[in-house]
């Protein structure tokens, strides 16, 4: 069997265990990369595509694969790219599709009746694709594959049975890091996923969804961790093979469990040694949890400052966050050592400019090294949407606009709310605020309370490269690499004889070993 995989923008982890599980069972599997510059969802990148190769292209060499199942993982802001690459291949082509990630599993039904995948994976994918695969193989009928959704030739769309979560992520494949790399993808930091899951309920996070998702489908516990010496062996393994510079620990939270992260600490050390990035939550961040991380190596952490407000962080998080206990946090991050970054979001339901600019003063006066700004964008199965919807803040022809893929948390807020001009504009202009010099943050107070607009969207995409870590700059740049050499050779001609040269497909010896 010839399984195929079409992404956008980055690279994806969960492809990587998808493609280890399939090549466990002997499958062929490659990888179209498309860095989606006609639909980028962090930044406006429409100068850009140009450099990105068109669809015609891509089908060129999807085409040139032959493949006999193809994949998607499906994120909200990436519906209309990757529905429309589904459906020319299904109409053009003539090959099945099957849909997963967190949209389709939020939205299953909607994804299948839409027409462009004839599957649809609910859930953790590994079991379920390796069972597609085998029936697809045999002829056999796939509607009763628990964990998958078939839309039948007349439209009619079957649910599977419920599958279990995996209990124990060790069993797991290792994944499969040549699919994203033999096509020039994230050749910096190398990412590992050692937790599944989170034990927080924000009301705006897809998490929170996905919790009540195993809770009410009765599929098992939803916030599961790797052992340590699986999660060093997987690494050391990863560093001789592909010389990484540094480790990205790309968990909802990296650092919660200081028990974990102390036995991690001296395997890691020895047998892999390389600096590290991961997540942390401000309430987590003791000193204990801080010496064993230095004790490993962590050279940079992450955290959610969210919002200034309190009282919308409480709202928001459905727990206090005292904006002294996020300040601690971050002093201590930095007495350690550690370079912080950290993230901030703009635009809550009720927010006045007041507490808008709240946000603001929080993270200067975090002194983060970096500073990634979002606006909020109400995602499909989160508490907050419904409430934006039963508040009238949005309609539901903006709810169906928003489960079609439209808009992002890097534009204008999508909620009938009356400052959301201005949320965009501090949005766009807090990294650079963050990064100047005090004597010049008056001046640039006064031009944030603006709603600047398109000024606001330049100065955010032209200070990208100096407000964000090295790694990000140096993976971005190889995106954009990728997809001029991909133009470049369709330009060329080198694409034209395709459909005679399949793709090579990516090296699993390892994780087949293993399967």
């Amino acid at each position: 069997m010839r399984v195929l995989f079409f992404h956008q923008v980055a690279e994806s982890i969960g492809l990587e265990y998808l493609s280890a599980a399939l090549a466990a069972d002997g499958h062929e599997v490659g990888l179209v990369f498309d860095p989606g510059f006609r639909n980028h969802p962090y930044v406006d990148l429409g100068a850009l595509s140009v450099l990105g190769p068109t669809w015609d292209e891509v089908l060129a060499r999807v085409r040139g694969f032959r493949p006999d199942l193809v994949g998607v993982s499906v994120w909200t802001n990436l519906v209309g790219g990757l529905s429309h690459f589904a459906r020319l291949v299904r109409e053009r082509l003539g090959v099945p599709v099957v849909a997963g990630g967190v949209h389709a599993t939020m939205l299953p039904r909607r994804t299948a009746e839409a027409g462009w995948a004839d599957f649809v994976c609910v859930g953790e994918g590994e079991d379920v694709i390796r069972e597609l695969a085998r029936a697809l193989e045999r002829g056999e009928s796939t509607e009763t594959i628990p964990g998958l959704w078939t839309r039948r030739a007349d439209g009619t769309v079957v649910e599977g049975p419920n599958r279990a979560a995996r209990p124990e992520l060790d069993a797991l494949p290792f994944p499969d890091r040549e699919l994203f790399r033999r096509e020039g993808v994230a050749e910096s930091a190398l990412a590992c996923n050692t937790l599944r899951g989170c034990p927080f309920r924000c009301t705006y996070c897809t998490n929170t969804a996905l919790q009540d998702l195993h809770r009410e489908r009765g599929v098992g516990k939803f916030l599961r961790r790797r052992s340590v010496p699986s999660v060093v062996s997987e690494l050391v393994e990863a560093k001789a093979r592909y010389r990484p510079r540094s480790i990205a620990f790309v968990d909802e939270l990296f650092a919660l469990d200081e028990r974990w992260v102390e036995e991690l600490a001296g395997p890691y050390r020895e047998r892999v040694g390389l600096p590290f990035w991961g997540n942390a939550y401000p309430l987590l961040v003791s000193d204990r949890m801080l010496r064993a991380l230095v004790a490993a190596g962590c050279t940079e952490l992450a955290m959610g400052l969210e919002v200034g407000s309190e009282r919308v962080n409480e709202a928001i998080r459905a727990r206090p966050m005292p904006t002294t206990a996020v300040l601690d946090a971050a002093r201590r991050i930095r007495a350690a050592g550690i370079r912080l970054y950290v993230d901030a979001i703009f635009g809550f339901p009720d927010e006045t400019p007041a507490d808008l600019w709240s946000t603001v003063e929080l993270a200067a006066e975090s002194r983060a090294d970096a500073v990634k700004s979002f606006v909020f964008f109400p995602l499909p199965g989160t508490p907050l949407l419904r409430e934006c919807v039963d508040r009238g803040l949005l309609t539901a022809e903006d709810e169906a606009a928003i489960e079609d893929g439209h808009g992002s948390y890097h534009g204008r807020s999508p909620l009938r709310y009356a400052h959301a001009d201005l949320a965009f504009s501090l949005s766009r202009m807090l990294p650079v605020y963050v990064a100047a010099p005090r004597w010049l943050r008056p001046l640039l107070a006064r031009l944030m309370r603006r709603p600047w607009g398109r000024l606001a969207r330049f100065v955010h995409v032209a200070s990208y490269p100096f407000f964000v870590d090295g790694a990000a700059v140096r993976d971005f740049a190889a995106t954009v690499k990728v997809g001029a050499m991909f133009r470049l050779r369709a330009l060329l001609g080198s694409e034209s004889d395709s459909a005679e040269r399949p793709l090579k497909p990516a090296g699993h010896s390892s994780a087949a070993a293993r399967g």
